[in-house]
């Protein structure tokens, strides 16, 4: 669908406008818009385009293309918005149920959030409880604290909400990660 939105548009001065499918795309279509100058083609635009399309794309469209067990509507939903090619959820599915290297970028903030990860059961409500935790530690705030834990548990500086990913990386994942562990 991001090929044939941006196909339907090229040449154009019409914005690329993303269509859940052929149907709209083409109802949309009008040849007359075309203007007779060379179309000029950028991978870069196809990329944000792809990428808009997967965001907007709901959980049993795409269940069927993604082979691994791991994935669920859950996830995906958590993990959509940071994609840019369906092949980039196994890189999500990874970070949760596979081994990856931290990034230990502050061992002060890593150790505080190691004495005061919650116990009980991981929710969305669990991420700002620890941070906070960690922050009365530490004495820090804000991004000192969060960059810090997102890079231990993802090995990434950006990515998706980690209020809603914690909840569904494996808890024993996160103890080693957090000692610097490939886990």
């Amino acid at each position: 669908m991001a090929i044939a939105s941006l196909l339907a548009r090229i040449g154009t001065s019409d914005p690329v406008e993303i269509r859940a499918d052929m149907a709209a795309l083409i109802n949309g279509f009008d040849i007359s818009r075309f203007g007779r100058a060379t179309p000029r083609f950028d991978p870069e635009q196809l990329r944000q385009i792809n990428s808009k399309v997967l965001a907007e794309m709901p959980f049993p469209k795409i269940k069927d293309r993604i082979e691994d067990s791991h994935m669920t509507a859950e996830l995906w939903d958590v993990v959509k918005g940071n994609i840019n090619q369906l092949d980039d959820v196994s890189d999500w599915i990874n970070v949760c149920h596979g081994a990856i290297a931290p990034v230990i970028s502050d061992a002060a903030v890593i150790s505080a959030a190691m004495g005061c990860l919650p116990d009980d059961d991981l929710t969305t409500d669990s991420w700002g409880q620890w941070a906070k935790a960690v922050m009365e530690i530490t004495g820090l705030k804000g991004k000192a604290v969060f960059m810090p834990m997102r890079q231990a548990l993802t090995g990434r500086d950006k990515g998706p909400d980690m209020a809603a990913l914690l909840p569904l990386i494996d808890r024993e994942r996160i103890m080693p990660r957090l000692n610097g562990e490939t886990a």
